[in-house]
C-alpha cells in the first residue's frame, strides 16, 4: 500500500493572494514492489537472486536536426541496462549521449515521427529552388576562395519534401566568394590563420567504381577516405587521403537477386542451401537464464536464415519465438554481450569454448569483404561480427580461389654440418606434410586457446628445447621489408595469428582479434591489421603469386564430414630439441558459427629429424 501525501494551496479567487498552505494525506494505493533500484522504497527487501536477466534499451532526449524529401538525421540518448527478467532489478546500465543516425521515414498517421507529412496524403505545393552541387574549393587569400560547382534546378513540395524533379542547368560554374568563418577557420575551403594540427576521428574506404563485371566477378576501385580535426580550432573535414586509389578484383555479394557493390543480376539457381540459427543479439529479445563461466540457457526470439552455399545469396530468413537453446558466451571486453556475465579468470579444466566439428563454411583465401559505401558514423552496441547492425550475419561464400588440395611440398636437404668460426642454425627440414582426417577434427580447439595448450605444452619442455620455428616467408610477398622483419621477431604463437590472417582475409576471419582473448600486444595486432589490408589490396598478379607460395608453404587439404566438404590449412611448427628436430602439423579452419578459427594437432606418430652430428654442441644451433 502506498500512501502520498499532498501540498495544497488555497488563494483568494479575486486577488490570487495565498490564504493557506496545507499537507493533505490522500487515500492509499495498492501496486506491486519497485526492485528497479534494489530494496522497495516501502522498505521490503529485494532477495531476488537475479538468475534471469534480459537487456532493455531506453531512447530519450530524441531530436531531428536534419531532414529531407527521403529521410532524416535522428539525434538520441541511449541506456541499454542489463535487467533481471524476475524483479526488474537495474544490475547494471551503459548509457550513450549524442548518438546520431540518418533514417528513412516512416510514416503513422500521415506523419513521421520528425514532423515530416506521407507525401501520399499531401496536396503538394510545388516550388522551384536553384542547388550548388559538387562543389570545390582553392584558397585565394585571407578573405576568399575561388568555387567550382554544378547547378541544378530543383522542383519539390514545400510541405512534404516530396522531389518532382531535378535538372541541371550549368556544370563547371565558378565564382570568387568570401570565406564563412567560423572562428578563425573557414568551414567550407578550410582556410585558417593558424597551421591546422589533425588528428583522425575516423577512416573507412569508399566504393569509386565497379568494372570488369562477369557471373562470379567485378573490379572495385575504392579511396581511403578520413575524417580528421583540427585540435587547434576543431575544424572537421572529410578528405580522401592522397594516393589512396586502390583496384582490385572481388566476388559479387548478392542481396535480393543483385550484387550490392555492382548490381549484376544473380544468376545462380540456388541449387546447394544450407541454414543458418541463432538466438538474437537484440536487447529485449530473448531472457538468459542457468548463466555459468562458460555458458547460459537463452529462451526468446530465434533468427534462422537459409542461404546458397554456391553465391553466399541469403535466400530466406525468419524467426521463431520463445525457443531455448543453450550457447556459450560472447565475450566482448571479458563480459558477455547477451547475458552480462563476467568472463571468469579461474582456470577450468575444459576450454571456454566448444568448437563445432563441422565448420559451417571453410575459409576463402580470396577476400570477401566489400568497401563500404558510406562511412560507419557510431558503432553499433551490437558486435559486428556476429552481428552488425544487428546481427543477420550472412555466411562466408564457400572458397572460390582455395590452394590446391595436392601441393608439391619440397623437404629441404639436410645440410652437410662443417665447422666454422661462429656457429649457425640449421636449415628447416619440412617432412610431407600429413593427411587430415575426419576423426583428426574430433579435437578441435578454438585459436584463443593456442597458446596456453600449444605453446605451454612446449613451454614444458624448455630444459630441452632450442628454438620453435614457424614459416612464415609467404608473407615476403604481401608486406615490405620493414613489416616482414617485424614478423620475423614475433612469438610464434603470434606467428600463427598473423599467418591466419593472410590466409583467410575477409572481414569476418579477421574479426580473430576482436572475438578471441589472444592477449596479442598493441605491435602485434597493428601487424595482423596490417598484414590483413596489403593481402586484400593486391593485385592480381601480386595475388597470383602470393598464393603459389601459401599453396607450398600452407598446403590445404579437404575433409568431408557428414557430406559436407571443409578446408584445413596446415602449418608447420618446427620444435628444436636436443633429440634433433620434430615437424609438427597443425591443422586450422574457420569456423562460421563461431566467428573464430579452430585448431587440430595432427600427427601421426613421432617425426625426428637427426640433425646433429656426433660430438656437436646443442647449444652450437
Amino acid at each position: 500500500m502506498r500512501i502520498d501525501d499532498e501540498k495544497q494551496t488555497t488563494i483568494c479567487a479575486e486577488c490570487k493572494t495565498v490564504i493557506k498552505t496545507e499537507t493533505v494525506t490522500l487515500d492509499g494505493v495498492t501496486e506491486a514492489h519497485d526492485f528497479t533500484q534494489g530494496n522497495c522504497p516501502c522498505g521490503k527487501e529485494n532477495t531476488c537472486d537475479h538468475s534471469e536477466r534480459k537487456k532493455v534499451v531506453t531512447i530519450y532526449n530524441v531530436s531531428y536536426p536534419g531532414m529531407d524529401q527521403e529521410g532524416h538525421e535522428k539525434l538520441y540518448d541511449e541506456k541499454i541496462a542489463l535487467v533481471c527478467a524476475l524483479c526488474n532489478y537495474e544490475i547494471s546500465a551503459e548509457i550513450s549521449e549524442n548518438l546520431g543516425a540518418w533514417e528513412d521515414h516512416t510514416y503513422e498517421n500521415g506523419e513521421c515521427a520528425c514532423g515530416a507529412p506521407d507525401p501520399a496524403n499531401c496536396n503538394h505545393s510545388i516550388v522551384k529552388e536553384t542547388d550548388e552541387r559538387n562543389k570545390v574549393f582553392e584558397i585565394v587569400d585571407a578573405e576568399t576562395h575561388f568555387e567550382t560547382f554544378d547547378i541544378w534546378e530543383v522542383e519539390f513540395c514545400e510541405h512534404c519534401g516530396y522531389l518532382a524533379s531535378e535538372t541541371l542547368i550549368t556544370a563547371g560554374a565558378t565564382d570568387t566568394r568570401d570565406h564563412a568563418f567560423e572562428g578563425s577557420t573557414c568551414v567550407l575551403c578550410g582556410y585558417s590563420d593558424h597551421e591546422h594540427q589533425f588528428v583522425i576521428l575516423d577512416e573507412w574506404t569508399e566504393l569509386v567504381n565497379c568494372f570488369e563485371i562477369d557471373d562470379a566477378t567485378h573490379s572495385i576501385t575504392e579511396v581511403t577516405v578520413q575524417h580528421k580535426q583540427c585540435d587547434i580550432c576543431g575544424y572537421e573535414p572529410v578528405e580522401q587521403v592522397a594516393g589512396s586509389e586502390n583496384t582490385f578484383t572481388d566476388d559479387h555479394r548478392f542481396e535480393d537477386g543483385k550484387c550490392s557493390d555492382c548490381g549484376y543480376q544473380n544468376q545462380c539457381q540456388h541449387e546447394n542451401t544450407d541454414r543458418n540459427e541463432y538466438l538474437s543479439f537484440e536487447p529485449g529479445d530473448v531472457v538468459y537464464s542457468n548463466i555459468t563461466a562458460a555458458e547460459h540457457t537463452g529462451t526468446g526470439l530465434l533468427v534462422w536464415e537459409i542461404y546458397c552455399l554456391d553465391c553466399n545469396e541469403m535466400i530466406d530468413n525468419g524467426t521463431e519465438e520463445n525457443v531455448t537453446r543453450t550457447e556459450e558466451h560472447y565475450f566482448l571486453d571479458d563480459v558477455c554481450y547477451k547475458c552480462g556475465e563476467a568472463a571468469s579468470d579461474e582456470p577450468t579444466d575444459e576450454p571456454t569454448a566448444t568448437p563445432t566439428v563441422a565448420p559451417t563454411v571453410a575459409p576463402t583465401v580470396a577476400p570477401t569483404t566489400a568497401p563500404s559505401n558510406e562511412p560507419t558514423v557510431a558503432p553499433t552496441v551490437a558486435p559486428t561480427t556476429a552481428p552488425s547492425d544487428e546481427p543477420t550475419v550472412a555466411p562466408t561464400v564457400a572458397p572460390t580461389a582455395a590452394p590446391s588440395n595436392d601441393p608439391v611440398v619440397t623437404a629441404t636437404p639436410a645440410p652437410t654440418v662443417e665447422a666454422t668460426e661462429e656457429p649457425t642454425a640449421e636449415p628447416t627440414v619440412t617432412p610431407e606434410p600429413p593427411v587430415v582426417q575426419p576423426e583428426d577434427v574430433e579435437n578441435n580447439q578454438t585459436i584463443d586457446t593456442f597458446t596456453e595448450t600449444v605453446m605451454d605444452e612446449i613451454a614444458g619442455d624448455e630444459q630441452s628445447t632450442v628454438e620453435v620455428i614457424v614459416p612464415v616467408e609467404p608473407l615476403k610477398e604481401a608486406v615490405d621489408e620493414e613489416t616482414f622483419a617485424k614478423i620475423e621477431e614475433l612469438t610464434p604463437d603470434e606467428k600463427i595469428i598473423v599467418v591466419l590472417a593472410a590466409l583467410g582475409n575477409s572481414g569476418e576471419q579477421n574479426s580473430l582479434t576482436d572475438n578471441a582473448d589472444l592477449g596479442l600486444s598493441e605491435e602485434t595486432e597493428a601487424l595482423v591489421k596490417e598484414v590483413t589490408k596489403a593481402v586484400s589490396n593486391m593485385d592480381a598478379e601480386e595475388r597470383k603469386a602470393f598464393e603459389e607460395m601459401i599453396a607450398e608453404q600452407y598446403p590445404s587439404q579437404e575433409v568431408e564430414i557428414d557430406g559436407k566438404v571443409y578446408v584445413y590449412y596446415l602449418i608447420p611448427m618446427e620444435i628444436r630439441t636436443e633429440e634433433g628436430v620434430e615437424i609438427r602439423y597443425y591443422a586450422f579452419c574457420y569456423d562460421e558459427e563461431q566467428k573464430t578459427w579452430l585448431f587440430t594437432l595432427v600427427k601421426p606418430g613421432e617425426e625426428i629429424t637427426d640433425l646433429l652430428t656426433e660430438g656437436e654442441n646443442i647449444s652450437d644451433l
